[in-house]
């Protein structure tokens, strides 16, 4: 199969996918990385794609800093004024509740399938946190193996599906708006795709990652932790900002290859092999989740729907949260579910680092 051949079938089957989630999301909830994945993963299970290219590796090695840098330049820390401090406390709430929960799973599971469950605990609070785009990251700086990541990574786009649910019927009735007060659309509905941002925001992230690279190699630390870094202090250049307005959908979009490159290269004999006991790991995880937004916070007299807002941030990143929000008519939901998506990537990391680090001092006390 040659190159060209390969990359338009890459391109059909992302299109394909992200269109049929556009439009029957409503009402089955299909989450397009899903498809993308299982779709790629079967036609190279049957033969009709390679499952070792160099396009692959392009996708999921070269590309992956630069989509990273693009998403997080797209932050923009003064949108955090139009939140109210007990949404940022519920969020917070939210964070801790997955920390715990990652560090809880990963001791009770280490001694059922052994030092991995740190590892594969760490990603699932990567993206319980900040979305799937942070359990990626997760991938690269702990060194999960591929066949180890593709099946969690696979069950987490399953997971957000059912939370995406779960959080549509829980707040029971459409709201008018959770804060009417604000009537005024956010900057990002009005947003234009200028080339000129386009091509400079595609530079300047181009620009951190070889920075980041050479201080990555001065100090040590990882490069991707480099590049959220960097990338975050740029975004907050008043010169830069009105650029970087598209860097999140053009990084979002530039993800869709990457999907499709992780599922071909996988295989359905290695997603069998996955232990019962790693199955449990994201559920562990969950119910600290839930357990914290959607009981522990009963007397602090928040709505239905602000525990489902941010729940859906922190579980399905911004996208999810957004469709949730608009789904119940709530404008400032949408404000909020953006933003509080967009600062749980940005943390998300650090916040999945910490509980990896934590439990394995534990462990290492115990075991």
């Amino acid at each position: 199969m040659t190159d060209l051949t390969l990359v338009t079938i890459i391109l059909m089957v992302c299109t394909f996918c992200i269109q049929i989630e556009k439009k029957v999301s409503w009402i089955v909830n299909l989450n397009s990385s899903c498809m993308i994945i299982l779709t790629s993963l079967f036609f190279s299970s049957v033969g009709s794609i390679p499952s070792d290219h160099s396009i692959y590796s392009f996708f999921t090695n070269d590309c992956l800093p630069i989509i990273l840098s693009l998403l997080v330049l797209g932050l923009n820390l003064e949108d955090m004024k139009r939140l109210e401090k007990r949404m940022l406390g519920l969020f917070l709430i939210g964070t801790i509740a997955t920390f715990v929960g990652g560090v809880t799973a990963a001791i009770i599971l280490f001694p059922l399938i052994g030092p991995v469950s740190l590892k594969l605990s760490s990603q699932m609070v990567a993206s319980f946190v900040g979305g799937l785009e942070n359990a990626v990251a997760m991938k690269e700086i702990l060194g999960i193996p591929q066949s180890q990541f593709i099946p969690m990574f696979t069950m987490d786009n399953v997971i957000t599906s059912f939370w995406m649910i779960i959080t549509m019927i829980y707040p029971k009735t459409v709201q008018k708006d959770i804060y009417p007060h604000d009537k005024d659309p956010h900057p990002s509905d009005r947003m234009l795709v200028e080339p000129s941002s386009f091509y400079f925001s595609i530079t300047i992230a181009v620009l951190v990652f070889v920075a980041s690279s050479y201080i990555s190699r001065l100090t040590g630390i990882h490069t991707i932790l480099v590049i959220t870094c960097l990338s975050l202090i740029l975004g907050q250049v008043n010169l830069f900002k009105i650029h970087f307005s598209v860097c999140y959908l053009i990084g979002t979009l530039l993800f869709a290859p990457f999907f499709f490159s992780i599922g071909a290269t996988g295989d359905f004999k290695s997603m069998s092999t996955v232990s019962i006991y790693s199955v449990a790991l994201p559920f562990i995880i969950l119910f600290f989740h839930a357990m914290l937004i959607f009981i522990f916070t009963i007397p602090f007299k928040y709505t239905r729907l602000e525990k489902a807002i941010v729940s859906q941030a922190l579980i399905g990143g911004s996208g999810t949260a957004v469709a949730l929000a608009q789904a119940k008519n709530s404008r400032e939901g949408i404000v909020t579910g953006l933003i509080l998506g967009l600062i749980g990537y940005a943390i998300g990391n650090y916040v999945a680092l910490a509980s990896f680090k934590i439990s394995e001092f534990i462990t290492n006390l115990i075991y």
